[in-house]
């Protein structure tokens, strides 16, 4: 049967981390089984930045959600309000990891600093940077005398990448590939209701089916039907969570003609049925953060058993 694992340094439970004036804690964590209640509503004192290796997480962060897939890093700042939907792990593996920010090495520190300034707490890289991530967890796991050093030029990797990666998202200027995202996008979304072809995704834009393909692959790492699918889901979340159709009605509103194949592909994609998706977003009102640190760990350590 599949298990849960999780192998996290810092913890008063667990082997120390190498760097704990820079990063208390590091951890990987693979879910092989779907674990509710795993995870209660939390704050932290310190950053927290969590490199998503495989799976879909929906997180709720000050009341907003929050969709990560693979590739993409989740930042949750100092005294953010931080749970996972339905307070439960989807199928999925990742590396996180703390960042204090007031720590004493003052060349991280002004660095960190610079997390304050990213205003978005998910950065998406749409390619594999889990690299110095993983390094950092092997280098924990084998450590020798080398190991600190490296382990701060790797969280200084990763920090820096974060920085780049959000300062080219936001000089992003429209050019070829940013215009051809925006035009297909506002296509699909004023048709999806329809049965979309790819044939229909190229007429649309004055190309032929072959140059279409040709194109997307240089802005999208997946095909045009993955793209469509993808879009229609996560319309279909917007409409779950703005509570103004039924069940039934939103499949139809993205393009589905069975209500069973909307649930097995929202599924496939979220996690969750499209029922179990609105009932977590019910009960995920109202909660009380928990500031007990360790109250969380407690819960988290029930469902992944801590190796190091």
């Amino acid at each position: 049967m599949a298990t849960n694992t999780l192998t996290r340094f810092g913890r008063p439970q667990d082997k120390p981390a190498l760097i704990p004036e820079i990063i208390p804690v590091i951890g990987h964590r693979s879910v092989k089984e779907h674990s509710r209640n795993a995870l209660i509503v939390h704050a932290m004192k310190n950053f927290e930045v969590t490199y998503i290796l495989e799976g879909t997480m929906e997180w709720i962060t000050n009341d907003q959600i929050i969709v990560t897939r693979q590739h993409d890093v989740l930042i949750t700042h100092p005294n953010d309000k931080l749970a996972i939907l339905e307070n439960s792990f989807p199928v999925s593996e990742c590396i996180f990891l703390q960042l204090k920010p007031d720590t004493i090495d003052e060349e991280f520190k002004q660095l960190i600093h610079q997390l304050h300034g990213i205003g978005t707490r998910k950065v998406s890289f749409g390619d594999d940077n889990s690299n110095p991530f993983k390094r950092l967890v092997e280098e924990h796991m084998n450590s020798d005398t080398m190991s600190v050093s490296l382990c701060k030029s790797l969280v200084m990797d990763i920090i820096i990448r974060l920085i780049r990666q959000n300062k080219s998202c936001e000089d992003m200027r429209p050019g070829e590939n940013s215009m051809f995202q925006k035009t297909i996008i506002t296509y699909l979304e004023k048709h999806l209701k329809e049965e979309i072809t790819v044939g229909d995704m190229a007429d649309s834009m004055g190309y032929s089916e072959s140059h279409f393909r040709a194109l997307f692959r240089k802005v999208s790492d997946i095909s045009p039907v993955q793209f469509l699918q993808h879009l229609r889901i996560e319309t279909a979340q917007r409409l779950i969570r703005e509570r103004r159709l039924s069940l039934t009605e939103i499949a139809f509103e993205v393009g589905f003609n069975s209500s069973q194949y909307f649930s097995n592909v929202f599924k496939k994609q979220v996690g969750l049925s499209p029922r179990e998706y609105r009932n977590a977003l019910t009960k995920a009102r109202g909660k009380e953060t928990v500031h007990d640190q360790m109250t969380t760990i407690q819960v988290m350590d029930m469902h992944f058993p801590v190796k190091n």
